[in-house]
């Protein structure tokens, strides 16, 4: 509106003299890997997600920066995979394995925050050893799961590709860093097989063998 006219007249666009476009906030188009462990790193792609002020959200666990760069943002999934507590996430105590939302946020006061969309990422859980013991099979890793989560261990005979026992009831730890499978040991046939963890439909990317005699 040209308001030095007389009358005041609509002239549109020919008075813009600076075109500006306000930010809608930080958005997420995709996280690099798709599936990833606790202690692994990660690269958040999307736009206005490089900002010092910008957070990194997976679940309701702060992630921390490692790297901003002017296209994506690096960050460390907090833990070690080889089962030392260093975070909460490895810890058991914060977050399962599966499908977790993960998102970014510029805080604007202490109590209010500026969100962008949710990626839906997949923690994954990590065996590091697999035993049998008696007639029981003892798995140890980090986020293996919890007493409420959907947790399957099968024996799976390399020789000839086939999955000869699944078991879909575990003994877990409240730290989710071991679970027992009672009696999968004596329920199987005597034989060398890899054991293959899935947590909330999301499968360990290592399967160690065991020997049941």
């Amino acid at each position: 509106i040209d308001y030095e006219s007389a009358p005041q007249t609509v002239i549109g666009e020919d008075g813009i003299a600076i075109r500006v476009l306000p930010s809608l906030g930080p958005r997420l188009t995709r996280v690099s890997p798709a599936a990833f462990e606790a202690g692994g790193e990660i690269e958040l792609f999307g736009i206005d997600i490089t900002a010092s002020d910008i957070e990194v959200v997976l679940g309701d666990v702060v992630l921390t920066p490692v790297l901003r760069l002017p296209d994506r943002l690096r960050v460390t999934v907090e833990g070690d995979p080889e089962g030392n507590p260093q975070g909460p996430i490895a810890a058991g105590s914060t977050l399962s394995a599966g499908e977790v939302p993960l998102l970014v946020r510029r805080r604007l006061t202490a109590t209010r925050v500026r969100s962008s969309n949710l990626l839906a990422a997949r923690l994954l859980p990590t065996v590091s050893s697999a035993a049998v013991v008696g007639d029981d099979i003892v798995v140890d890793g980090v986020l293996l799961g919890a007493d409420s989560d959907d947790v399957t261990v099968s024996l799976y005979d390399p020789g000839d590709g086939l999955t000869v026992r699944s078991f879909d009831v575990v003994t877990t730890a409240a730290d989710q860093h071991s679970l027992i499978v009672i009696g999968a040991a004596a329920a199987a046939p005597a034989g060398t097989y890899r054991v293959i963890l899935r947590v909330n439909n999301q499968q360990a990317r290592v399967s160690p063998s065991v020997t049941v005699p």
